[in-house]
């Protein structure tokens, strides 16, 4: 029944938000330190999630929507092609055209998307540095390899791998729907309505700082 799947949902989740990083993440974890230390071949940073952070909703999976993990340690990454995509959106709105109201330009394509309008001079270092568009002649990935990033796992103040609360990377949320039937509707038949009962969907966050190559 839809009861007992609510129910065995709430244990999963319950059960994998006590996870912590292995000893093996951990030995991992610093190899892969280690290896990107080289300032000449890599820039590194490491960045902390301002509250809770939601990956991978899109690839589905045991609770409906998944978190992206790797697949040899269980521990939440970020995708190489998720960094990329989210700093070239970041960079086209810095070289993007503007209006007098400091508003970006959008020019729609072949295909009828709306699209950024990006400065001529500053197009060929987003090329550079992200690729250019796969429908061109001679298109390219770009010169920068976006790898994932990993999960820093929490440390004492000793500097030694944590074991305490802080140190578990999956977090519960709560995502509630409250226009079941008009998300539901494929027709264009349905209005939002107020009226509609809200409906909580327990899902899986990630919490925690990552470390960016």
């Amino acid at each position: 029944s839809s009861d007992k799947a609510k129910v065995d949902k709430k244990d999963l989740i319950e059960v994998i938000t006590t996870t912590k990083p292995s000893v093996v993440y951990q030995l991992a974890f610093d190899r892969w330190l280690l290896q990107t230390q080289q300032k000449e071949n890599f820039a590194t940073v490491p960045a902390t999630i301002d509250g809770r952070l939601m990956t991978g909703l899109a690839l589905g999976g045991t609770l409906e929507t998944g978190v992206t993990t790797q697949h040899s340690y269980g521990m939440p990454m970020l995708a190489g092609s998720s960094v990329k995509g989210a700093v070239r959106a970041y960079a086209e709105n810095l070289f993007s055209q503007k209006n007098a109201e400091g508003k970006v330009l959008l020019k729609k394509d072949d295909k009828g998307i709306d699209r950024t309008v990006i400065d001529p001079a500053m197009k060929p270092i987003l090329d550079t540095l992200f690729g250019t568009e796969e429908d061109i002649e001679q298109a390219s990935a770009g010169y920068l390899v976006w790898h994932d990033a990993w999960l820093i796992p929490a440390l004492t103040k000793e500097g030694k791998y944590s074991t305490s609360e802080d140190a578990k990377p999956f977090a519960e949320e709560i995502v509630t729907v409250h226009h079941q039937c008009y998300y539901a509707d494929t027709k264009g038949e349905v209005e939002p309505l107020d009226m509609e009962s809200p409906v909580p969907n327990q899902q899986l966050a990630v919490q925690g700082s990552f470390y960016f190559v």
